[in-house]
């Protein structure tokens, strides 16, 4: 009965966020990874960082992401994990019931999440090693 309710609960938050759909724009290739750095007391950001040209962004931290960038990002085995529209919503860090977690050793922690992708899969996969390939749309300015 627990497997039962446990798969029927998968399949109702489990959505499919994969779309071919993107607007115009160049679309860079690189990895993704997080960005601490000492005084944001274990909090990270999202970050993805091009192959090529990585010190002319924001002093070599690559592109900090945002609700509204469009994203890819590949597994090992060169499989889609996830491709579509950002839309960070926060993540419950805080919360007593149905709290977000993660398994990685470090005790890091994000505000946000992409919506409709577990927590621990999302951050899993920017701290993946190695690092997770990616393709990122940059906007017409």
């Amino acid at each position: 009965m627990v497997n039962m309710i446990r798969s029927l609960l998968n399949l109702l938050l489990t959505t499919n966020h994969q779309t071919a759909d993107w607007p115009d724009g160049e679309v860079i290739h690189g990895t993704i990874e997080p960005h601490w750095e000492q005084g944001m007391e274990g909090r990270f950001d999202y970050v993805f960082v091009p192959d090529k040209g990585r010190q002319e962004i924001n002093g070599g931290r690559g592109y900090f992401l945002t609700s509204g960038d469009y994203l890819r990002i590949y597994g090992q085995d060169g499989s889609v994990l996830w491709e579509g529209q950002l839309h960070f919503v926060p993540s419950r860090i805080n919360a007593l019931i149905f709290q977000d977690r993660h398994n990685l050793k470090s005790q890091v922690w994000s505000t946000a999440k992409q919506d409709g992708v577990p927590y621990g899969d999302w951050v899993g996969w920017f701290w993946s090693q190695p690092r997770l390939r990616a393709e990122f749309l940059r906007k017409p300015a």
